[in-house]
């Protein structure tokens, strides 16, 4: 069993959102850190702003059309609620991550116990790995459900452009959007379709990686809370092992005054860790 801690816990969420524009990289480089801005900038005015824009006014176009209507609707409030997320986080990022660093916080660290099977490393790689995968699971759904609205309308326009017109050319792109030029043609339709993809990877970008940080929050907390009960069980055999001298009172009947002073101080920590983790 392992002893030594998982590290850097929220790893696959940090990479998503910098992705996404939403969490700059821990790099002294002066030039990544004005490209990255330039990239945050980009992506934040054309796709939370512009974007999202152009789906209000494409209600225009839907408004008689019931069906069509409901699912411009349902798509927009999607991407505004994600644009909302990135707003938030924006905001409130900091005290995201100061909640991630203090569940991370290495000095709330425990040795392991064998003899009652208490490994705290092995726990902490364990909900980590639970965490990664919930996340890749996720982000590779959210892609997947991309993949399938632009790879059929795609394969269709670069047929047209090679001449085979068993199909005719979509009418419409797969996503409810205002567009500022004609896709009438298969060469500007695969134009309108890249046009419009990239505000749509950069919303699952966003929104998964939000909802997944969130999911890891708790799978951290979860994670702490089952160490500090492993902790409470196991604190009698793990600071007695590193007690030199007797464990007992001259009397044998109480716990040495070196031992009870360990004890204390134990039960302290593991207190505090508790109190932290509600808080």
């Amino acid at each position: 069993m392992s002893d030594t801690y998982a590290e850097d816990f929220f790893v696959i969420n940090r990479w998503i959102l910098k992705c996404a524009g939403m969490w700059r990289p821990e790099t002294k480089n002066e030039n990544i850190r004005i490209l990255y801005t330039a990239y945050v900038t980009g992506i934040f005015l054309f796709v939370n702003i512009f974007f999202t824009g152009t789906e209000f006014l494409s209600l225009i176009s839907t408004f008689g059309h019931e069906y069509d209507f409901i699912k411009n609707v349902s798509f927009l409030l999607t991407h505004l609620m994600g644009a909302v997320k990135v707003v938030f986080f924006y905001f409130c990022g900091d005290k995201l991550k100061k909640i991630m660093s203090t569940l991370e916080n290495s000095e709330l660290r425990y040795g392991s116990c064998p003899k009652k099977g208490f490994f705290p490393g092995a726990i902490s790689e364990s909900f980590k790995k639970v965490g990664i995968r919930y996340t890749l699971l996720f982000f590779m759904l959210a892609h997947a459900t991309l993949m399938s609205s632009y790879v059929p309308p795609l394969i269709t326009a670069v047929r047209h452009i090679e001449g085979n017109l068993e199909k005719p050319l979509p009418e419409r792109l797969p996503y409810y959007s205002w567009m500022p030029f004609r896709f009438d043609t298969a060469g500007l339709y695969i134009i309108a379709l890249g046009y419009q993809a990239i505000p749509m990877f950069s919303y699952a970008y966003s929104i998964v990686g939000m909802d997944t940080l969130f999911m890891n929050m708790m799978n951290c907390i979860g994670m702490n809370l089952e160490i500090v009960q492993g902790a409470f069980l196991t604190v009698h055999e793990r600071v007695s092992e590193n007690i030199i001298g007797p464990l007992l009172s001259p009397d044998g009947l109480y716990n040495s005054e070196k031992l009870r002073i360990a004890l204390n101080h134990e039960m302290k920590k593991i207190s505090i860790h508790l109190q932290i983790i509600y808080e």
